[in-house]
């Protein structure tokens, strides 16, 4: 069985023959994160999250920076949205899998929009 089988991360956490695959994917993230701090993009802040509702399959993980004011790419609301507030932080995903407990959902509801960083709020994008 591949990771197509696997449609978002609550699938993939939901199998304990599967947590091997997630240990991999967090040492592997967590080694390009390092890689990136070291060397083209040193004190940046980086995230590596899966989306609770996956747009694309298979499952698949997010490494991404948080400067997306600076970014020409994040033009819409929608789109800040599924980056700031409607992932799953790969750090929360391996704490619940550890705890044998379902990895957590994040918010519903969307907040304003706001800085992640210092929680300000922002105008429209």
């Amino acid at each position: 069985e591949n990771s197509c089988a696997f449609p978002d991360v609550f699938a993939l956490a939901a199998r304990p023959d599967k947590h091997d695959l997630l240990r991999h994917m967090d040492a592997v993230s967590s080694q390009i994160v390092s890689h990136l701090r070291a060397t083209t993009h040193p004190g940046w802040r980086f995230r590596r999250a899966f989306h609770a509702h996956p747009s694309m399959t298979p499952v698949h993980l997010h490494i991404y920076s948080l400067d997306f004011e600076a970014s020409p790419n994040m033009k819409t609301k929608r789109h800040y949205a599924s980056f700031a507030w409607k992932t799953i932080p790969m750090e929360a995903v391996m704490n619940a899998v550890s705890k044998g407990a379902k990895p957590p959902m994040p918010l519903t509801s969307e907040p304003d929009l706001a800085c992640l960083w210092c929680g300000s709020v922002l105008g429209t994008m």
